[in-house]
């Protein structure tokens, strides 16, 4: 790969080095200081408009340099995606923390072990997650979305009950519920006249 232009890209977090601490390696690697786009802290990890700057801003040959593999993304699938697109584009990575240099290494290998280590990581997550389920249903916890109300059970059981409460109580349901259905249903609850 020829030789292109170094882009550095660095984002606070609430755990890790700081922004400062990011570009002083970035340039002690040799990216230019105008070059270093850099995400703070926001609400939610997954927003990252600098480094979709950078995306934009880097042309085939360059290198992205960042200092660990946790600024880009935050699961193995999310990048080998961010991987895949840089390869894609001609654009070589830098991980200085992992010791990682795609212009060194063969990034299509490097994708395809990325792409192995994400569909365990999968695999894991959703075993986790089914264990999880398990232990829960073993605890008498119930699991899944929770079962929708029958709407001809809960008019039958106001017509036998005449308040929201006991109908409530009677189909398993709370009460705002049962006054939705009926409501819907164009039962008037307010009492003074009950159903028949």
């Amino acid at each position: 790969m020829a030789e292109g232009v170094k882009i550095g890209y660095a984002r606070s977090s609430s755990h890790g080095p700081t922004l400062d601490d990011q570009r002083r390696a970035l340039r002690e690697a040799g990216v230019s200081a105008w070059n270093i786009f850099a995400d703070e802290a926001m609400g939610s990890a997954s927003e990252r408009p600098k480094l979709g700057e950078a995306r934009q801003f880097v042309q085939r040959d360059d290198t992205i340099v960042i200092t660990s593999l946790d600024r880009v993304a935050r699961s193995l699938t999310e990048l080998h995606e961010f991987m895949q697109g840089l390869s894609a584009a001609g654009v070589a990575l830098v991980v200085l923390e992992q010791g990682i240099d795609t212009r060194a290494e063969e990034p299509m290998a490097m994708l395809d072990s990325l792409a192995e280590f994400a569909r365990f990581d999968a695999d894991l997550r959703k075993e986790s997650k089914m264990d999880g389920i398990r232990l829960a249903q073993a605890r008498g916890v119930k699991v899944g979305r929770k079962r929708s109300v029958d709407r001809d059970a809960v008019i039958a059981a106001y017509r036998t009950h005449r308040t929201i409460g006991v109908t409530a109580r009677a189909v398993g349901t709370s009460k705002p519920t049962v006054h939705r259905i009926l409501k819907a249903a164009g039962i008037d609850t307010s009492g003074r006249t009950a159903p028949r």
